[in-house]
């Protein structure tokens, strides 16, 4: 291999260990954001689809309501209420609204 050869090969490495490195720091750099912010997010650990899970029985009655049928309703009735959903804060309030504003429906069915 000439001199030329040889430079370019450790041109070469050297440009690849760089790389490596500065994606090394860029994951490392990435954790650390989501480390920091998780409290913020919802956290979805993805389960082999090979491996057989067990069944959570849910024992709450589902209950229906008039004016959130549907995608579309629910969305009229957060543009409405000016709800938001845009951090935990949030949608925990409107969460809560949501549910107060059932909650208001089944009883008022329930006295007529």
């Amino acid at each position: 291999m000439g001199q030329d050869d040889h430079q370019a090969e450790e041109a070469y490495k050297a440009e690849l260990t760089a790389s490596l490195h500065q994606d090394q720091q860029g994951a490392e750099d990435f954790l650390w954001v989501v480390h920091r912010l998780q409290h913020r997010f919802f956290c979805v650990y993805l389960q082999d689809p090979m491996v057989e899970t067990k069944g959570i029985e849910d024992c709450d009655p589902i209950v229906e309501s008039e004016m959130m049928r549907d995608r579309a309703s629910i969305s009229e009735v957060c543009i409405r209420q000016q709800l938001h959903f845009k951090d935990a804060e949030a949608s925990a309030n409107s969460s809560r609204i949501l549910i107060a504003m059932i909650s208001a429906e089944q009883q008022s069915a329930h006295t007529i």
